[in-house]
């Protein structure tokens, strides 16, 4: 991949995605690259040249990217078994068609060529969510110390 990088030009599919649908329209026929976390539903097994393709997709507000997957590609058995749910994997791909959808959310399609795990990335999870975590965690935590101390101990806390 390091060799094809040197000679081809791949766009930031996520940074272009910022930049908004005209953007997005402007890169149809290019290759691009993105990194994210990617769902899909595994791939029936055992895997045959039956099997039917894979739909691997990103959604957040407004944008939604897809890729089909045929997998009968898929390299390993690790591959088979993380490729169902969500995984954070950088995918290199030609993007082919961007519409704009009646709801307003751009509907990107793009064809894979290459699916990997990446060795950088940027953490995308809003603070408020570790805020709500911590919430949980210290009322859990509560909770059990609650159960695991003697009763007067206990009323001494309330």
């Amino acid at each position: 991949m390091e060799k094809i990088a040197t000679v081809t030009n791949f766009i930031d599919l996520d940074e272009t995605a910022n930049a908004g649908h005209s953007a997005l329209k402007a890169s149809e026929g290019h290759y691009a690259f993105f990194i994210g976390g990617v769902c899909a539903k595994g791939p029936d097994l055992p895997i045959t040249a039956s099997t039917p393709t894979i739909l691997l997709h990103y959604s957040r507000k407004h944008l939604r990217i897809e890729w089909i997957l045929d997998p009968i590609f898929m390299m390993s058995m690790s591959a088979i078994t993380r490729i169902g749910g969500k995984n954070r994997y950088i995918i290199y791909c030609l993007v082919r068609t961007v519409d704009l959808q009646a709801d307003k959310v751009t509907l990107v399609r793009a064809s894979p060529l290459l699916i990997a795990q990446p060795s950088k990335w940027v953490h995308k999870t809003p603070a408020i969510a570790y805020e709500r975590q911590y919430a949980e965690y210290i009322d859990v935590i509560l909770r059990t110390m609650m159960q695991l101390m003697p009763t007067r101990q206990c009323r001494a806390l309330r």
